[in-house]
């Protein structure tokens, strides 16, 4: 039995008034998710814990089967993984982004969308200011770069860093995103120190000059110390491929033993491209029993508060990624689609709400729903408390 999981990060919703009560999925024309949820079971699946923060990772980490509160390596590792930058056994490392604050509130999650070489010269002036408090910074991709922390001393306070991701801290007031306590001490200290050598950089200056907005500030997230997770071909006895168009996602992969394909690496890839890379995906079938093709689309359209872009994308991943896939069905194969988590238009970050799910093919037994959406699922009776519970369900032949 071969199995596939197809998942667009971020595809479901909250209804929108200006879509007159519906969500970008129930409006989106989904003609072959449609046909699947008439033949397939359609259902609900918390990925993220309750009163656990969502995010990305935690709701992908629920995708593959495992329990973010047994184990859950956040960004900043998964990062230093996909980089094959090594950690020690008392290093912390943490996902470091460029930001742009005005008169202290944040106004952009991406400084602009701050070029490679910008990043880079702006990095190695970091690291000549910080080189002698155990700070080390990496050039990542796409904007998300890594800093790795020797800070033995500190090694425990570092660890427990908890705060938001740079999309949901815009419009805040930058001073008010750091904890209380001992953090407060060290990170408001990384944090101004940068600020102080980033404003008079003279990248900075030429960006200010050209009406862009400056790399005036760093934030950091997702600390984490190195994290090892149980094999997935242990776990569920198949072995696993991971393809994606997010880097770091090859961290979280190697971590639990998978193989990782990175795809849609093109900045200006067209929805069209979609088919031939999942024909690609699948095509792993031959050396592998599970295929999760993981897109993010969907997810970047509501971070920036688009909703006719997100329309777009779900769209194309119905056309080109469940088409294609519905095609490739075999009668020893099984197919999961799933939003992974919800990322409302409106909030621009994740939330923990329950995202529908469609599973399809042989031995599947038919809930013959109506179609694939937010409210059709929250009417079937068929819910997991966890995507460890699902993909065991999954499994079971």
């Amino acid at each position: 039995m071969k199995f596939a999981i197809l998942t667009l990060a971020g595809m479901a919703d909250e209804p929108m008034e200006m879509l007159d009560g519906k969500t970008p999925l129930e409006v989106a024309q989904t003609s072959n998710l449609t046909e699947l949820a008439a033949s397939g079971r359609v259902g609900r699946v918390r990925m993220i814990p309750k009163h656990f923060r969502p995010s990305s990772e935690s709701a992908l980490l629920g995708l593959m089967g495992y329990d973010p509160k047994k184990a859950f390596p956040q960004r900043g590792v998964l990062q230093a993984g996909a980089m094959e930058i090594g950690l020690g056994p008392e290093d912390i490392a943490l996902s470091c982004r460029f930001i742009t604050a005005n008169a202290g509130t944040v106004v952009d999650e991406t400084a602009g969308s701050l070029g490679s070489r910008e990043a880079e010269t702006l990095l190695v002036r970091l690291n000549e200011v910080f080189k002698d408090q155990g700070l080390e910074f990496h050039l990542g991709k796409d904007g998300d770069h890594v800093l790795l922390l020797h800070h033995p001393e500190h090694y425990e306070v570092w660890r427990s860093l908890d705060v938001p991701s740079p999309n949901a801290i815009v419009g805040h007031k930058l001073e008010k995103q750091i904890p209380q306590g001992k953090m407060n001490i060290f990170l408001k200290e990384v944090l101004d120190k940068a600020h102080e050598v980033l404003q008079s950089h003279e990248v900075n200056k030429v960006r200010i000059d050209l009406k862009e907005n400056p790399a005036n500030h760093i934030w950091l997230w997702g600390a984490s110390p190195a994290c090892e997770l149980d094999a997935f071909e242990a776990k569920y006895e198949k072995q696993a491929c991971l393809v994606s168009d997010e880097a770091w996602m090859k961290g979280l992969a190697h971590a639990a033993g998978m193989t990782f394909v990175e795809t849609l690496q093109t900045p200006d890839f067209e929805p069209r491209d979609l088919a031939a890379a999942t024909e690609q995906a699948l095509s792993l079938w031959g050396t592998h029993d599970v295929v999760i093709f993981h897109l993010s689309q969907a997810n970047k359209a509501s971070y920036e508060g688009d909703f006719r872009k997100k329309i777009r994308w779900i769209e194309a991943f119905d056309e080109y990624v469940v088409g294609t896939a519905k095609n490739r069905l075999k009668t020893d194969a099984r197919l999961l689609v799933t939003a992974n988590h919800a990322t409302p238009i409106s909030l621009k970050v994740e939330v923990q709400t329950p995202t529908p799910l469609l599973m399809v093919g042989s031995g599947i037994e038919t809930n013959a729903t109506e179609d694939f959406s937010e409210s059709s699922a929250a009417e079937s009776d068929l819910f997991y408390s966890s995507g460890e519970q699902l993909l065991k369900d999954f499994f079971k032949v």
